[in-house]
């Protein structure tokens, strides 16, 4: 069964970005933008991949009948996440990471910022990523071992 932290990743940042990029797609290509939105698409596989990094024990078959949803825990106790449950996590975070970068940029160029800023645009993405991912996917995570760590300490 996968770590909380992951479980929490792929619920809470990972899918509504993944629905935002889609949104995103589909007005552009209502607006006949196709030109940014092709690689925009190409991108939008992209979240697969990094999807098969939290569940590398099961196939994209597997994945697409959506067998990982089953055995996600929200509200499991929490416990020390192990060294590959950090990696895969890692991993995770930068890829996801990278797929923002890409988009910003390309977002960026297309409503007319200059290239040297939708560059800086899409690095600022690819840094704020891990952070917004930890807030987000960790947070209360965190909050609760500091809670528990202080009941510990005060008993």
């Amino acid at each position: 069964m996968p770590h909380m932290l992951l479980t929490r990743f792929e619920r809470r940042v990972l899918r509504p970005v993944y629905f935002a990029h889609g949104a995103v797609i589909i007005i552009l290509l209502l607006q006949l933008h196709f030109l940014v939105a092709v690689p925009l698409i190409l991108l939008w596989f992209a979240y697969g991949m990094v999807g098969q990094v939290l569940h590398k024990d099961l196939s994209a078959r597997q994945m697409a009948r959506g067998e990982h949803l089953s055995s996600l825990a929200d509200g499991a106790e929490l416990e020390p996440i192990s060294p590959e449950d950090s990696h895969q996590l890692g991993k995770a975070v930068m890829g996801l990471g990278f797929i923002l970068c890409m988009t910003t940029t390309l977002l960026g160029v297309h409503l007319g910022l200059r290239w040297f800023f939708a560059i800086l645009l899409g690095a600022l993405a690819w840094f704020m990523s891990p952070i917004l991912s930890i807030v987000l996917a960790g947070g209360d995570a965190f909050w609760e071992v500091w809670r528990n760590r202080r009941r510990k300490e005060g008993a």
